[in-house]
């Protein structure tokens, strides 16, 4: 028998205490302690919740990656390209929009 304070706390008692519990939470009452109603023993109540844990991982993790400063250069870097592969693009293509947009100024006008 062990003793809490002034609470027994012998198996009976830890039975009764069990039911008590059970009954005023809506919980069952099992040999190793109270379980939450449809999961089943040993299985975590909170498992659905592994898609918020990982996306709190994933998180810190990228703003791991975006604190280091080399990260920062290799943005920087990739920006800069793509912004000068725009500039290539809209140069090289405007001379042939603009021809195509003189034919097909008549058509539509004539269409319309």
């Amino acid at each position: 028998m062990q003793y809490l304070g002034s609470i027994n706390t012998s198996g009976d008692m830890k039975t009764a205490l069990k039911s008590i519990l059970a009954a005023q939470t809506g919980l069952v009452a099992t040999p190793s302690g109270l379980a939450i109603p449809g999961i089943p023993a040993g299985q975590n109540p909170l498992g659905g919740l592994s898609g918020v844990t990982n996306l709190v991982t994933k998180t810190g993790k990228a703003l791991t990656w975006l604190s280091t400063p080399a990260n920062w250069w290799r943005i920087a870097g990739i920006t800069a390209g793509a912004i000068l592969i725009i500039i290539s693009l809209v140069n090289l293509l405007q001379p042939a929009l603009k021809a195509g947009a003189s034919v097909a100024a008549p058509i539509v006008k004539a269409v319309a």
